[in-house]
C-alpha cells in the first residue's frame, strides 16, 4: 500500500519580505496579462485572415487531394 504525506508550512515573512513577494506577484500578474493580450490579438488576427480566404478554393483543393491519395 503506497502512503503519502502532505506537509503543510506556513511562512511568516517580515514586511521586507512581504513587499518583495507581492512585487513579484504584481510582475507576474502583469506578465501574464501582456501574455494573453498578445495571444487574443493573434487569434483576431488569424480569424481575420480565415475570413479572408476564399473557402470554396480550399474545399475545391481539399479534393484534389483525395482523388490523389486515392
Amino acid at each position: 500500500m503506497d502512503l503519502r504525506r502532505a506537509y503543510v508550512f506556513r511562512l511568516y515573512p517580515d514586511i521586507k519580505r512581504q513587499k518583495e513577494i507581492n512585487e513579484r506577484l504584481l510582475l507576474a500578474q502583469q506578465l501574464y496579462n501582456i501574455i494573453l493580450e498578445k495571444s487574443n490579438q493573434n487569434m483576431k488576427r488569424i480569424k481575420l485572415q480565415y475570413k479572408q480566404v476564399d473557402f470554396k478554393q480550399i474545399y475545391e483543393r481539399s479534393n484534389k487531394r483525395k482523388q490523389r491519395f486515392s
